[in-house]
């Protein structure tokens, strides 16, 4: 049997979520509408759980491998849309020699 651990906090603090599309393209966006007027600075990143190049039981006895990048401070903005928007290109590289 397989136990997740997730720390609440982490989770009180998510601004967004998406799953990636057949080609892995997604796109996100996140604001702070429901914190608390006081809270005025965060420190943005994506974090990508993937699977790529693992089939179901290395998925179950490994889980999913992860990456996180950290968006930029000029990338954020008051309000709830964005005024620029961060492009990142991540490539699996895992099957190249």
């Amino acid at each position: 049997m397989n136990t997740l651990k997730v720390n609440i906090a982490d989770l009180a603090q998510l601004l967004g979520q998406e799953h990636t599309g057949e080609l892995g393209i997604f796109h996100i966006e996140g604001n702070t509408v429901r914190f608390p007027s006081t809270q005025t600075e965060i420190q943005p990143f994506v974090t990508i759980h993937h699977n790529c190049d693992m089939d179901e039981k290395q998925t179950a006895n490994k889980g999913y491998k992860r990456w996180a990048i950290r968006i930029p401070e000029d990338y954020v903005t008051l309000g709830t849309k964005a005024r620029k928007a961060h492009s990142q290109v991540l490539k699996n590289t895992s099957n190249e020699s």
